[in-house]
């Protein structure tokens, strides 16, 4: 089996060359980071900046060893992804096993990267958090405890952990130290979000939190109506919160009033998605939503089946999954489904656009290869 001995060699010499750069400073762990952090970029906006086109074809199906959490990111040449089951995995871009490592016994979150370094949530086992480097293939460090089902939040020079029982932690991703700590007094099973200044997190019990993220402190809490199990978006200077009685909210980021709500009456399982001028969220009863920042309905598109993930929006279409096996191509302007893809699998994940590849985590064991006409970066 192949190792990632040199996806360290390449690491190192990118590495190299930056340094040689007059006048920039360059460090391995706060240059602007690759992430895929369940959501593409840091705010978790689901939004990939592509064009993509119609028909989306499926070249492979490659069996892997457990269910997969739904998001894979790619480091050179590599994609990366961890398994329900405990597994760090990567494959080439043909679906060829190059390297696996068991790291722990429950994994339920995607990881996030920081370059050369892999932050892995874990719900058991004897750690919940670590620090895994992809140049030597080694742990640099674990967290004791704290188990999540959250996604680490990466900041500039920070990393964010939030535990299931509501522990908040700000750490130091070199070496795993404790920045600050807070704790919500709530479970927490959602991703947070966060800023520039401010993190933001929101229980299973509908409280919402806004933290300083130099000094853990709160700033304010807001009781939300009802439970909530999506993760909170932020937009501009406002965060957008779906919860399980068919609320959709728009919360001023400031001081936490709620500035507008709309009621649809069915629970919603997936949080938002936005491509910065518009959002976008798939509803239970298998409807598609497209808002304007101020929660005003441009259009509704009928489909079948719950989602399995939020909407991944792209330039000029949008993706969605549901659990009747269905793959919906739809157009984001005009809201007409372009194509409908009829699989044998549910898709629960979907990778960064790579060129006119994209790939899909499926069912419970497959990750999948697809080829769209065309993936032009804009």
């Amino acid at each position: 089996m192949k190792t990632l001995t040199r996806i360290g060699l390449l690491f190192v010499s990118i590495l190299l060359i930056q340094c040689h750069k007059p006048g920039v400073k360059v460090s391995s762990l706060t240059a602007l980071p690759e992430t895929l952090q369940d959501g593409w970029n840091s705010q978790r906006w689901y939004f990939q900046n592509v064009e993509i086109d119609t028909p989306l074809i499926i070249l492979k199906e490659k069996k892997i060893n457990n269910v997969a959490t739904h998001s894979l990111f790619k480091i050179a040449d590599r994609l990366f992804f961890t398994t329900f089951n405990g597994f760090l995995m990567a494959v080439d871009l043909k679906l060829n096993d190059v390297d696996r490592k068991k790291l722990a016994r429950g994994i339920t979150a995607p990881p996030a990267f920081l370059r050369p370094l892999i932050f892995i949530s874990s719900e058991k086992n004897d750690y919940g958090l670590q620090a895994y480097d992809v140049t030597t293939r080694k742990t640099i460090w674990r967290l004791k405890k704290n188990f999540s089902k959250s996604s680490p939040l990466i900041l500039t020079d920070m990393i964010v952990h939030a535990t299931t029982q509501g522990k908040i932690l700000g750490l130091n991703p070199l070496n795993g130290k404790e920045i600050w700590s807070y704790h919500l007094g709530q479970n927490i099973y959602q991703n947070l979000a966060g800023t520039k200044n401010v993190i933001v997190a929101c229980s299973n019990d509908g409280l919402l939190a806004v933290i300083n993220q130099d000094d853990g402190q709160v700033e304010y809490l807001t009781d939300l109506p009802a439970h909530v199990y999506t993760a909170p978006l932020i937009l501009d200077q406002a965060i957008y919160v779906a919860d399980y009685s068919g609320n959709l909210l728009k919360i001023a980021l400031a001081d936490g009033q709620i500035s507008k709500q709309i009621h649809l009456g069915f629970p919603f399982y997936q949080p938002f998605s936005t491509d910065g001028k518009h959002l976008f969220i798939m509803g239970s009863n298998g409807t598609l939503f497209v808002f304007t920042p101020n929660l005003k309905l441009i259009f509704s598109v009928p489909l079948k089946g719950v989602p399995t993930m939020p909407v991944l929006v792209t330039s000029n279409r949008l993706l969605v999954a549901t659990y009747q096996k269905k793959l919906y191509l739809i157009n984001k302007k005009q809201g007409t489904i372009d194509q409908q893809v009829d699989l044998k699998f549910r898709v629960v994940g979907i990778s960064p656009i790579i060129s006119n590849k994209i790939y899909l985590m499926a069912g419970y064991n497959k990750i999948i290869l697809a080829q769209l006409q065309k993936g032009k970066t804009k």
